[in-house]
């Protein structure tokens, strides 16, 4: 799961979320009359309310959508598998990409006031390590492992957080260790150039 083009899916998700963010901050430049469609969508009542339910809905079953073959992992057929990895994240992309654009649009003020705070700031800047280093972290978590593990719901949770915690301590070293000084280094260089 972790080759590049089982990953297009959600790339090429989160390409055209960035363009309808593009277009939703030019229309708040120009206004109604270029945009007409993304108007409709911030002026309707409904809009807040079924963006938000629809997110919420999307990524609660797929974070405990598996709950069953967690119980039980010999329990699903192949074609639930099929489904499962083929779907879910997806899914989960699509539903925070609609907590998202409900944000953006003005529709969950809480939400947004959020991710302006510092530690959403800061979590954002170790994204992209968090991004390449988790499936190394996992991979070494659970092949580390000397035995079968059979995971309850509440195993399940507790691996999950841990492997939360392990991949956010890790992309902050390689931030500090690597990252970070980089960064300066090029802005050092460039500033020398000038």
């Amino acid at each position: 799961m972790y080759k590049p083009y089982s990953k297009i899916a959600h790339l090429s998700m989160g390409i055209q979320f960035g363009y309808l963010y593009t277009q939703i901050l030019l229309y708040r430049k120009h206004g109604e009359a270029e945009y007409p469609k993304i108007h409709k969508l911030h002026t309707h009542p409904l809009t807040g309310w079924v963006l938000n339910t629809l997110g919420i809905a999307l990524v609660v079953t797929c974070l405990f959508c598996g709950a069953e073959a967690l119980k039980d992992p010999y329990s699903w057929p192949q074609w639930k598998n099929f489904l499962y990895f083929g779907f879910v994240r997806i899914a989960f992309v699509l539903g925070s990409m609609l907590l998202l654009t409900s944000m953006f649009l003005g529709r969950f003020n809480s939400g947004l006031r959020s991710l302006r705070s510092p530690y959403f700031r800061a979590l954002g800047k170790l994204s992209f390590s968090c991004a390449l280093i988790s499936p190394i972290v996992i991979i070494c978590m659970y092949c580390g492992q000397d035995y079968t593990m059979y995971l309850t719901i509440l195993d399940g949770v507790a691996f999950g957080m841990g492997n939360i915690i392990s991949v956010v301590l890790c992309s902050i070293v390689v931030y500090l260790g690597v990252e970070y000084p980089l960064k300066r280094l090029i802005m050092v260089l460039s500033w020398v150039k000038q």
